[in-house]
């Protein structure tokens, strides 16, 4: 096993018990596991771990998590600074955002 499908693996883990034991293995409610992922997204230790993950994203969708969560050198922004700098809509940078994690989730297969 190479070093990234490792921590791929690793963060499924950690991932997996996080959910577990924050929404007690309800996993019909999408909307809180998305915000589970950004909040552990936060922190660093998550964002190196996940940063090979961004290429399996489309580029919109890689750039919406950088600039949200501060990844890659870039300081966290909010929607609204995230809208102004994709140049599109606040309800348009929160759902490019929240697909990008959906399919950080499936990734992840949680």
């Amino acid at each position: 096993m190479t070093s990234s499908e490792e921590t791929i693996e690793s963060l499924k883990v950690a991932f997996a018990e996080r959910v577990a034991l924050e929404i007690n293995g309800d996993n019909e409610n999408k909307a809180c596991v998305v915000d589970l992922l950004e909040s552990l997204l936060m922190q660093e230790a998550w964002q190196n771990a996940v940063s090979p993950l961004l290429d399996t994203l489309n580029v919109n969708q890689s750039l919406a998590l950088q600039l949200r969560l501060g990844l890659n050198g870039f300081q966290p922004h909010s929607l609204r600074e995230m809208a102004r700098r994709l140049g599109i809509s606040i309800g348009r940078s929160h759902r490019i955002k929240n697909k990008a994690l959906y399919k950080l989730i499936k990734l992840l297969e949680i």
